[in-house]
């Protein structure tokens, strides 16, 4: 995934004559169990540089789930993030600071249903959306979407 989205910006520059884009910025949300553990991390690379057929981000930061995340007050194995256009969910939480109460499929529902009914983020969020729920169980779908993947079963 993180080879995919940095190969989509590469092309992107290219089109466009660029060797290089400051602002630009991936943001990737990986999950899975990983030592029988359920984890979550959050990948952000920004400032591509392009060299030939080679490009690399002048910075990156990694955030995992739950290890170097802060606990909030709220589950602390529950990890949130948003990624992507998400003024309107920022806007949400300042104003609902309860966003992030209730059980895990209604708080993953949540700010995605904000997303696809602000009018600019519309545009880029919305149905069909899909949930799955990753715990120490498994990876249970609450909502296909238009998913076809089947996660591989839980190997403990």
């Amino acid at each position: 995934m993180v080879v995919g989205g940095i190969a989509a910006v590469v092309k992107v520059l290219r089109a466009h004559n660029a060797t290089y884009a400051p602002k630009v910025t991936i943001r990737l949300l990986i999950a899975g169990m990983i030592d029988g553990k359920p984890q979550m991390y959050r990948i952000e690379m920004s400032g591509f540089m392009i060299h030939g057929d080679f490009s690399m981000p002048t910075s990156t930061r990694q955030f995992g789930y739950p290890d170097s995340r802060g606990y909030d007050g709220t589950d602390p194995d529950r990890g949130v993030e948003v990624i992507g256009i998400d003024d309107s969910v920022r806007r949400f939480q300042k104003v609902l600071p309860e966003w992030n109460q209730g059980d895990d499929v209604s708080v993953a529902r949540r700010p995605v249903s904000i997303e696809a009914s602000d009018t600019f983020a519309t545009q880029m969020v919305g149905p069909p959306i899909a949930t799955i729920v990753i715990d120490r169980k498994g990876f249970p779908w609450i909502d296909k979407g238009a998913c076809r993947w089947e996660p591989e079963p839980h190997k403990k």
